[in-house]
C-alpha cells in the first residue's frame, strides 16, 4: 500500500515569509498578535522505530523563525490527547510571549545550537534550504523557486520524513512549498524513512519547483 504525502503547508493566518534584515527569509506579523497566541506546530519529536533514539522534524515554517536573546516567541512541549491513530506523538508549539505590531519580525532564541557562533560538530548549524532555491508568495501561495540555473539530476536533499503517529510523510522546509504539477521538473525519491528531492531536468533562474506526489 502507498503510503499518503502530505502536500504543501498552510501557515498561520496572522503570519508571512519574506526578506529579513537580520538574516535570509524571516516570519513576519501581517496584523496585531495579542501574546499568549498559538502560532502552530514547530517540531514533531519521532521516538519509533529509530533505536530509541529521538528524532526532531521540523516544520517547514519553524526553519525561518530568526535568532534573539530576546525573543517574542518561544516553543512550548505538548502531547497530544487523544494519541494519534497510528501511534504516541509529542511536539512543540510556537506561542507569542508578548504583543506583536503589524510588521514585526517573529524572533526565537534557539536552544540546540547558537548560530552566533561557527559550526561545528558540537554546535551544528541547521540550514533549511540549498543556497541555490528559495521561497516567496505568488499569486497568493508560497512557492518554492530557483535563484540560479539549477542542472538535471541535482539533489535538493530530503523533503519529507515519514512520521508514524500521523501516517504520513510530514513536509519540512523543503517540501512544504513545492507546486504539484502533471509536467514536474523535479521527483521525489524515497530513501528509507525519508524523501529527498531530485530535479529531473534543468531549472532555469525564476521557475517554480514543481512535483507530482508519487514514490
Amino acid at each position: 500500500m502507498k503510503k499518503p504525502i502530505k502536500k504543501g503547508y498552510i501557515h498561520h493566518s496572522s503570519l508571512e515569509l519574506k526578506n529579513s534584515s537580520l538574516h535570509g527569509l524571516g516570519v513576519f506579523a501581517k496584523e496585531f498578535i495579542l501574546e499568549g497566541t498559538e502560532l502552530g506546530i514547530g517540531h514533531y519529536f519521532d521516538f519509533h522505530n529509530r533505536n530509541n533514539k529521538i528524532v526532531t522534524l521540523r516544520n517547514p515554517t519553524i526553519a525561518f523563525f530568526n535568532y534573539c536573546e530576546t525573543p517574542n516567541v518561544i516553543l512550548k512541549q505538548e502531547k497530544p490527547n487523544p494519541m494519534w491513530e497510528c501511534g504516541y506523538s509529542m511536539h512543540n508549539r510556537i506561542f507569542t510571549i508578548r504583543d506583536i505590531i503589524k510588521g514585526e519580525e517573529l524572533l526565537l532564541k534557539y536552544s540546540w545550537y547558537d548560530p552566533t557562533k561557527p559550526d561545528t560538530e558540537n554546535n551544528r548549524h541547521y540550514i533549511p534550504l540549498p543556497n541555490c532555491i528559495s521561497i516567496e508568495e505568488r499569486v497568493g501561495k508560497y512557492v518554492l523557486f530557483a535563484l540560479e540555473d539549477i542542472e538535471e539530476g541535482f539533489n535538493f536533499g530530503v523533503c519529507h520524513h515519514w512520521y508514524k503517529p500521523s501516517c504520513c510523510f510530514e513536509p519540512n522546509p523543503i517540501g512544504g512549498y513545492l507546486r504539484e504539477s502533471k509536467t514536474p521538473n523535479s521527483k521525489l525519491v524515497k530513501e528509507g524513512r525519508d524523501i529527498s528531492l531530485h530535479s529531473l531536468k534543468r531549472i532555469n533562474k525564476g521557475e517554480i519547483i514543481s512535483v507530482e506526489y508519487v514514490i
